[in-house]
């Protein structure tokens, strides 16, 4: 194995691929971005199975660079700089001695490379779908209507594109929450996933402040984060389910709207046919997470949204023996097979830096309690960063923490 390197200069990317390669006869993955827990679980996940990756990130702070399943490169950012990242690709596709196999964990790298796939395509091969069927997947009105044909309830909602459309949203349905059709785009413009207001006056507010995005205004479902459950699996490009996992939320931060800090793997048969059903309504292919809640108020699931892609706990489903990554990787590569076994149920999934981001929010709130807490993080659990087989992405999560809080500059490799 060579020696593990961040890659910061395309001068030293072809280089440092063809030392890669030499030691190996597969398709190379390349995972996008490399930043935290869901790429790092990628990256992970095939190095289970015995592949080394391409781990691609826009700053030298993702902890995914540095897993030793992987060659780490900081390359473009695909919101300032799309065609460079576009670029980099096929410099390294270049090189190669037979097709990559592309791995995206965020909604911006899947839009900018499902666009661009004609150009990527004598390169590399795809785990997710094509840009027309890629835009209804971030549309979570045609994700609402693709459910409604599946028999899958969902909360009630409307997309709003200026502040003049609010006035066609009902006056007792308060309060609401205020999300991004596209939710990347919504949290780069607010820095949260979700905010949720009292009246029409506070939603108008933030619609105005939100040029160029489109909103989805919609009904709070009552209950709390325990509440949300997952779907995951992986579906080839002939509609065939090659692995299915299901589990729930225990905690997230932020608690109401945020993304997941410990997960479950649990049994949840009655979402499994109209999610699956809502899917192939929508044409879907590649990796997914469907996300319902339970209403309190009539018992049902209803649909919460959609990711086109891997999502941050997924790798709950490789240690309970669903390894989605490599489900795909054999399936699109044509590189051996892997038949995944049967789930196991009852093991937890944490991360603690950002469980604890919570906590302390809580505390702050006077909304913390103690024993509730610690049963959500009680064995058998895993942690999503830190681990003993691949420690170096945990030791750099905390030399970045330090230098940031003592605000140090400077190199690291």
């Amino acid at each position: 194995m060579i020696e593990r390197m961040v890659i910061k200069k395309l001068q030293k990317l072809e280089n440092a691929i063809e030392n890669l390669i030499k030691d190996i006869a597969y398709p190379l993955p390349f995972v996008l971005d490399a930043n935290w827990v869901n790429g790092l679980g990628v990256i992970r996940s095939l190095g289970q199975i015995g592949l080394q990756s391409v781990a691609v990130n826009y700053d030298a702070a993702g902890v995914g660079l540095y897993s030793k399943y992987a060659l780490g490169v900081v390359g473009p950012n695909p919101w300032d700089d799309p065609d460079g990242l576009v670029d980099l690709l096929i410099i390294a596709g270049r090189i190669l001695p037979r097709k990559g196999v592309l791995f995206i964990t965020d909604d911006k790298y899947m839009e900018v490379l499902s666009a661009a796939k004609d150009t990527l395509r004598p390169y590399f091969l795809f785990s997710f779908p094509d840009m027309d069927v890629l835009t209804k997947v971030l549309d979570k009105q045609e994700q609402y209507a693709a459910a409604e044909k599946a028999g899958l309830a969902h909360p009630r909602s409307m997309t709003v594109r200026s502040a003049d459309d609010l006035e066609h949203w009902r006056d007792d349905v308060f309060p609401i929450v205020i999300k991004g059709v596209s939710g990347k785009d919504f949290f780069h413009r607010f820095g949260c996933q979700a905010k949720e207001v009292e009246n029409l006056e506070e939603a108008r507010t933030i619609i105005k402040q939100g040029k160029a995005i489109d909103f989805l205004v919609q009904e709070i479902i009552p209950g709390g984060e325990e509440q949300l459950f997952t779907l995951g699996c992986y579906i080839n490009a002939k509609g065939e389910t090659k692995g299915v996992f299901t589990g729930r939320k225990l905690r997230q931060y932020p608690r109401y709207y945020g993304t997941c800090t410990v997960g479950e793997s649990v049994s949840c048969e009655e979402l499994i046919v109209p999610a699956l059903a809502t899917l192939r309504n929508l044409n879907f292919h590649g990796i997914t997470q469907v996300e319902c809640k339970r209403d309190p108020r009539d018992g049902n699931l209803k649909l919460i949204e959609i990711n086109g892609r891997f999502w941050k706990w997924h790798s709950l489903a490789t240690a309970c023996g669903v390894n989605l990554a490599a489900s795909a990787y054999r399936d699109i590569s044509g590189w051996g097979t892997y038949i995944p076994e049967s789930q196991m149920y009852g093991l937890k999934w944490v991360v603690l830096v950002d469980d604890l981001r919570g906590v302390r929010k809580d505390i702050l709130n006077k909304e913390f309690e103690l024993l509730p807490w610690l049963r959500t993080i009680a064995p058998p659990f895993i942690s999503g960063l830190f681990t003993w087989q691949d420690v170096k992405p945990f030791l750099m999560k905390i030399v970045f923490y330090l230098k940031k809080v003592f605000g140090i500059q400077g190199r690291v490799e």
